[in-house]
């Protein structure tokens, strides 16, 4: 089983930009994507996977849980798993208004019989 933090404010995926037929993805998924990607430290996880996400949000703004984790399952594509479809038990939760300086999300992975 491996936990991690995230710090900072959870970001969402965020729709592809599309420019003269170029789609892109938006700076701020990308930067999020990327702390996510750094703030993991653990092996490659082979076989079929259990994820815990809880999203620490700094308000009350809507956002939605599933892109969210979304963010966070592209993110580890290729480092913590070869792909998110690995991933055969999902849970996440949102816990709205936290201090500031506390937001992040705290993921955990776990392997899981096949």
């Amino acid at each position: 089983m491996t936990t991690f933090f995230v710090p900072g404010v959870p970001r969402p995926k965020a729709r592809p930009r599309v420019v003269a037929g170029h789609a892109y993805t938006p700076r701020g998924t990308r930067e999020w994507e990327q702390l996510v990607r750094a703030c993991y430290v653990g092996p490659r996880h082979e076989g079929p996977l259990r994820v815990l996400m809880s999203f620490l949000m700094p308000t009350r703004r809507r956002v939605d849980l599933d892109n969210l984790c979304k963010a966070v399952m592209d993110a580890l594509n290729g480092k913590a798993w070869s792909d998110d479809g690995q991933v055969f038990d999902l849970a996440a939760l949102k816990v709205l208004g936290v201090d500031p300086g506390t937001e992040g999300v705290e993921v955990t992975i776990e392997e899981v019989l096949r």
